[in-house]
């Protein structure tokens, strides 16, 4: 893929957190404001039918790392704890995250990332941003350079709680601008030695919430007073929403939370364009594959659902929450502005890093391709997806989504029907073809003490690597969840 390069590519990988596909401009949203994301795609190449391995942060983001699915490393919903001895750091105590105890859990431990791979052919590595893979104080050994925070979630914009040179801080600065300006810090160090290749992970905590007008900067929040929002539907509450979720009813709060999710993903793309700038002002730009994403999708209002996988129960599978922005330019591959139709997944981001910095692809039981080595027939390739008890298969025309609880069955012709209104009869022959093949997919690519449908999933949060026994405390929230309107 490189070429005849004598060094091989930086990477800066940018993902987002919660960034559904259709929140973008040059994905045809007209009324969010993404300049410095639109003008990435027009250099590079969007892919229009990507997709995340699960629909939310923590399980999505260890398959984005080891390339397996959930149901082989383990992680299948968002990690509530696991995080760090909140004992130890005295000078936080009075910050939200630190006021229940939690002790380190490295939730990948003994598993091959692409980072691992990268280190070792001597890339200069670092993470900038969230990690919520658990022992957010322990800095993996594929890292040279280490800064995160807590968890996941946020209180306040206005207030993440750091971790850098070993130490947690209460930082009162958004913490948006806070990840980029790291970011160009580490640009900074790695432009000390130009003959070394260097891997930039920029994690950004945008947009998930908080939305509220007092979470964002004024400026960010002013480009959307007066929008009429019509990107975001206006549907009556699906059936199986939960309480837990910012639910955008009545009127105002609909508009709230849409302009916050709005405020944010344009606060995100102004230091992309920051962090661009950089790599353009120290000459590094050119030797730079540079890749956008997300770690899963969002709905604001499509389906009459308000949040991601988990913002139902039984958590859903629909594309809003499970296709993802992925936008790369590579000077080496395609062409600037250029559309791919192809199917592909977070779990091909593996081989792609692989393939990028020119190794030999692993021949570890991974599901992916590198998006760099695809032929023809790859152009219609199927895709998988899961969320504990829920799969889902995805050709090129028809979807299937199976609820291995209820054993229900739901079929979608995304050709006809793309916005996922109206199911198929679950008499259609293709459903029997479509779940066979898919659960000899998922018998491959996952281990049975791992397997998410028998590991009581319910998407309010995972505290340990061994969650998912029945006796769990807070196992009665599954009926609660089901029953909100």
């Amino acid at each position: 893929m490189q070429g005849n390069q004598s060094k091989k590519p930086n990477i800066l990988f940018i993902l987002a957190d919660d960034h559904g596909q259709w929140a973008l401009g040059c994905y045809g949203n007209k009324e969010v404001k993404t300049p410095h994301l639109d003008e990435l795609a027009e250099n590079g190449i969007i892919y229009d039918n990507f997709y995340c391995t699960s629909p939310v942060c923590s399980p999505a983001r260890a398959s984005i790392l080891t390339g397996t699915m959930p149901s082989w490393n383990g992680v299948h919903d968002w990690l509530r704890k696991g995080n760090a001895d909140t004992s130890k750091y005295p000078n936080m105590k009075d910050h939200d995250h630190f006021k229940k105890k939690d002790h380190p859990i490295n939730y990948l431990e003994g598993m091959k990332t692409y980072v691992s791979q990268l280190h070792e052919a001597g890339y200069s590595t670092a993470l900038c941003g969230k990690w919520h893979l658990g022992a957010s104080t322990y800095k993996r050994p594929e890292f040279d350079k280490w800064f995160t925070i807590f968890g996941g979630g946020l209180t306040s914009y206005y207030r993440p709680d750091f971790f850098e040179d070993g130490k947690f801080y209460d930082s009162h600065e958004y913490i948006t601008s806070g990840i980029g300006s790291r970011a160009i810090d580490f640009i900074d160090e790695f432009a000390e030695e130009p003959e070394k290749p260097f891997y930039l992970g920029v994690h950004f905590t945008a947009p998930h919430t908080p939305w509220s007008r007092e979470n964002h900067p004024e400026r960010f929040w002013n480009l959307y007073e007066g929008s009429s929002f019509e990107s975001a539907p206006r549907l009556p509450v699906h059936k199986d929403q939960v309480k837990t979720c910012m639910v955008g009813y009545p009127e105002e709060r609909r508009r709230e939370n849409i302009n916050g999710y709005y405020a944010a993903i344009s606060a995100m793309d102004e230091q992309i364009g920051a962090i661009i700038a950089k790599l353009k002002a120290e000459k590094l730009y050119d030797d730079t594959v540079i890749i956008f994403t997300s770690d899963n999708g969002m709905n604001l209002g499509q389906h009459g659902i308000w949040g991601k996988g988990n913002g139902t129960y039984p958590q859903n599978l629909y594309e809003t929450s499970v296709k993802i922005p992925f936008i790369m330019r590579n000077p080496w591959f395609g062409i600037p502005g250029e559309r791919r139709a192809e199917i592909a997944s977070h779990y091909d981001v593996f081989s792609s890093m692989e393939d990028i910095a020119g190794l030999a692809i692993s021949k570890q039981n991974l599901p992916g391709k590198s998006l760099f080595s695809r032929d023809e027939k790859d152009s219609i390739a199927v895709v998988f997806n899961e969320y504990g008890s829920v799969r889902m298969i995805r050709e090129e025309k028809f979807k299937l989504i199976v609820n291995y609880d209820t054993q229900e069955e739901t079929l979608f012709d995304l050709q006809d029907d793309p916005g996922e209104m109206h199911p198929l009869s679950n008499t259609n022959p293709i459903i029997a073809q479509l779940r066979l093949k898919m659960e000899n997919w998922f018998a491959q690519y996952s281990r049975p003490e791992k397997d998410g449908r028998v590991r009581n999933v319910l998407g309010t949060g995972q505290e340990d690597l061994d969650l998912f026994n029945p006796e769990i405390a807070f196992y009665y929230e599954k009926e609660q969840r089901s029953t909100m309107y």
